[in-house]
């Protein structure tokens, strides 16, 4: 791995994983930030994850495996994740995402390999409710039953999203005809 330091920030270029096509490093870690770069499923000898070639010269694109190896990219990828590690961090430390798809119709193909890199957790959590009639319970909790007492604890079941903050947008094209996704992370620096 290259580093040094520069006005803005600490880039980070790895030797090991695919390069960089014009003049930006990896990533960059910034003010208790790394921001990497847009990873695809582009691998280290220049051919992508996810592309099947067919005898008559054309190729299929396979949004699942193209997301999974992007993913893995930043998770696990020499280079990724050797600038996570190098800086003390790892996926629980990305706090944003932004994915670049070609096509929305993949939307749901991509959050199904999505969902099984960032978990979530399902808590309890108590409410207390203060009041005497049934009216005022339901506009409090409308699906939920009401005790209709002064005080009523209602147990609320929710889910704790544990991936990080994303936006999705659709793209007109990638920088290779062969990508069908593409994501930019932001990820905190260990301390």
């Amino acid at each position: 791995m290259y580093t040094m330091s520069s006005a803005n920030g600490q880039p980070l270029i790895l030797k090991q994983g695919a390069q960089p096509l014009a003049h930006y490093p990896h990533a960059r870690v910034a003010g208790g930030l790394i921001f990497v770069s847009g990873i695809s499923s582009r691998r280290l000898d220049n051919t992508y994850e996810g592309v099947t070639y067919v005898p008559d010269g054309t190729f299929r694109l396979d949004i699942r495996a193209q997301t999974k190896a992007v993913l893995e990219n930043i998770k696990l990828w020499h280079s990724i994740d050797e600038i996570l590690q190098s800086t003390g961090a790892s996926l629980k430390n990305v706090v944003d995402l932004t994915v670049f798809l070609v096509d929305m119709e993949d939307y749901a193909a991509f959050n199904e390999v999505y969902n099984t890199f960032f978990s979530a957790e399902t808590g309890k959590q108590t409410h207390i409710i203060y009041g005497q009639d049934a009216a005022q319970c339901m506009r409090f909790h409308q699906n939920y039953s009401c005790n209709y007492q002064i005080l009523t604890y209602v147990a609320i079941w929710f889910v704790i999203d544990l991936g990080p903050s994303r936006t999705t947008v659709a793209v007109k094209e990638l920088p290779s005809p062969k990508l069908l996704i593409e994501i930019k992370a932001t990820a905190l620096a260990s301390v």
